[in-house]
This record gives C-alpha cells, structure tokens and sequence, in this order.
C-alpha cells in the first residue's frame, strides 16, 4: 500500500469524524435532554481548549524528537477512540454531555497535525497530493452523513458512536501504517535556535490576518452547521433531512478538493480565498432567505465554492507564505480556526436561537460573513507589502 492509499484512507476516516463531532451534536445531546444553549456552551469550552492546545502542539512537533506528527496522532486519536467507547457504556447525562463535546477537542487537535502529514512528505520519493486526499475526506464525509442519518432511524442514536468508533480505528490504523524518519526531526532541531527567538506573529503579520479572517468564516459555518436541525424543523426536517444536507454539501466540495493542484497553477492560493470569503457571504445570505428544504439543499451546494476552497486553499497557503522550521506551528495556528469558529459559532449561535429564534442567528452568520471577506483583503494587502519589502531588502 503506498503513502498517498494511506493517507487517503486516513482522510476519509478524519473527516467522516467531524459528522460525528459537529453534524450530529445538536441532535444527540438534545436526545438526552441538553438544551441549544447548554449544548453550544459545552462545546465551545472543549473548543477553547483546542484553540490553547493546537499551537502548543505544533510547537511540541517542530522542535522535539519525539513528538513529531505521528507520535502526537498516535495519541490523540486514542483518546479519541476510549472516549466514544465511553460514550457507549455511559448513563449518567452530565458525564455523556462531557464525554461528547471532548469529541469536538479531539478532532480539532488532530487536524493540524492530519495536515502536516501531507507535507512531511513533500521531500519524499513519493509525494502526497493533498487535494486528492482531502477529496476523498470530504467524500467519506459525505457517505458518513447520509449513512448515520438513516441508521439514526432505523437503531437509534447510538448508531453515531458505533460508527464513530469504527472511523478513529480505521485512522488509527493507517497512521501506524505510515512511515516516519525520527533523524530528519532532529535535523530541523538543530537547525532552530534562532527561529526560536523570533515572535511568530510579528514574522507572518499576513498570515495572521488571514487566520482571522479564516475564524470569522468558519464561525459562521460552524455555527450554522450545528443548528442545522433548529433550520430545517419549520420544514418538517429530521435527522435524516439532517444527513441529505450534510452529505450535498460534502459532496459539493469534492471538485475544488480534487483538483487543487491544478487550480492554484491557474490562480493564485490568495485569490482562491479572496473567492472562498465571497462564497461565505453568499450562503449567509442563503441561508436568511430560505423558505423550503429544497432551497436549503440548494444553499448546501454553496460549499464548493465556499468551505471547500477555504479548508483546502488555506493548507497551501500555510505552507506557502510560512517557513519549513515553523511549518507545524502554522498548520496549528491555521487549524485552531477550526475551534475558534466552534467557540464563536456554538456558544453564540445558541444563545440566539434559544432566546432570540432563526432570524438573529442569522443575522448573526450575515456579519461574520462579511467580517471575514473585509480581513482577507486585509491579508492580501499585507502580503503584498511584505512581497515589496522583501524584494527591495
């Protein structure tokens, strides 16, 4: 089995992980009594803690010998898995509410380092194409989510975790699998110390922008993909409207993902934000005006041209415009916007649609929206300065 089979593999079990994570939070904790409110709370603090977590641990594989990527994998995604086991045999409701948004901790320390992966190969006789694999992330997504929303019907909720359980093996499985040179750690060690020194957000200042613009967009998404259900129930929606939609919109991501490669040769990785960002405000924007569950699978499609470029873009992006020494410390940083955005929209989203009904969440997503395209532009203006001063230098 090559590098890129196994990566691909583990991809898809990753991604199909955030189903159980995002897509489905709303609605199992609500199955145990948890209201909007409650849930979102819950969730953002384990968000919180990724978002402290993530950079601490890019930091720990940039600089140690042994906690590079697949050490750090190895041990997240365990945790992961005896988690969900918990969550099978466990009846009391605070510690079932606890054991479920540590899902939320778990998956979003494992996406920097899932990202990193790709790249730790770059060198290599083999390199990993990492739009292809995050396509097929995005397509195990899909399938995951249409799966569980009928198993949801047929067994009951506890079809999340089964399946759940049978993702973080599989990842699990195929990280073991892959191979890792524990001297080319110790080489960039070595090479640091003076890396060490520099303050990281001084060194990237558009990086930086473009990581909060990246915060604001997927504030939004998160927030609206976890009161998904609280949407679609003036329709009639249920659990398995909930899966239809998920499983649209994942698959609606998988052409930008597929062929990645093949569009930042044509456009540039900051134009391919700039035009993720305007995807962002137009689904907002979708989402407001909505009457009906097919206009709803409508606006999903949106995500081709909105989270799938920007998940996928800003990868690229990192690895671009940030050096290799502190190239764990970037994906970290750009993958902890996973978790701000779970922080934002979750907390936020809930309190609005508990107390404030539909319309002020989505007044809500509206503003984020724009928050983030007007920081891209920032970014993009900030890059550009640095290109001109570093030319000139």
């Amino acid at each position: 089995m090559t590098n890129n089979t196994k990566y691909r593999i583990a991809q898809f079990c990753y991604s199909a992980q955030f189903v159980i994570a995002y897509g489905y939070v709303a609605y199992y904790l609500g199955e145990y009594g948890y209201p909007s409110g409650q849930i979102g709370i819950l969730t953002s603090v384990f968000a919180m803690l990724a978002v402290i977590i993530q950079p601490i641990l890019g930091r720990l594989a940039d600089r140690n010998v042994f906690f590079g990527w697949k050490t750090l994998a190895l041990i997240i995604s365990g945790l992961n898995l005896l988690d969900l086991i918990l969550l099978l045999v466990l009846r009391n409701r605070f510690w079932i509410g606890i054991c479920y948004a540590s899902l939320v901790l778990f998956v979003n320390c494992l996406l920097p380092i899932s990202n990193a992966t790709a790249f730790y190969y770059e060198d290599s006789e083999e390199p990993i194409n990492y739009g292809i694999a995050r396509g097929i992330g995005s397509l195990g997504y899909a399938i995951v989510s249409a799966l569980v929303g009928q198993l949801i019907i047929q067994f009951g909720k506890q079809s999340i975790i089964i399946v759940g359980i049978l993702l973080s093996v599989g990842y699990l499985l195929m990280t073991v699998l892959m191979p890792y040179d524990f001297k080319r750690v110790i080489v960039v060690e070595e090479t640091q110390e003076e890396t060490q020194k520099t303050n990281f957000i001084k060194k990237y200042p558009a990086f930086m922008w473009m990581v909060v613009s990246c915060a604001c967009l997927l504030t939004f998404h998160n927030g609206a993909q976890t009161y998904l259900i609280n949407m679609i129930a003036p329709f009639g929606g249920d659990a398995s409207h909930i899966g239809i939609a998920l499983a649209i919109s994942a698959l609606a991501e998988l052409p930008p993902m597929f062929f990645m490669v093949y569009l930042l040769k044509k456009i540039k990785v900051e134009k391919l934000m700039l035009i993720a960002a305007i995807g962002f405000v137009v689904k907002a924007f979708g989402y407001t005006f909505m009457r009906s569950l097919g206009v709803l699978y409508a606006v999903q499609t949106l995500q081709m041209v909105s989270y799938a470029i920007t998940i996928s873009a800003s990868v690229y992006y990192t690895n671009a415009v940030i050096e290799k020494e502190d190239a764990n410390t970037g994906h970290s940083l750009m993958g902890a916007i996973v978790a701000i955005g779970t922080v934002v929209g979750n907390t936020v989203g809930g309190i609005l649609v508990e107390h404030f009904g539909l319309p002020a969440l989505f007044t809500f997503c509206i503003t984020f929206t724009i928050l983030g395209l007007v920081f891209v532009l920032v970014a993009i203006q900030k890059g550009k300065k640095e290109n001109e001063m570093n030319t000139s230098q």
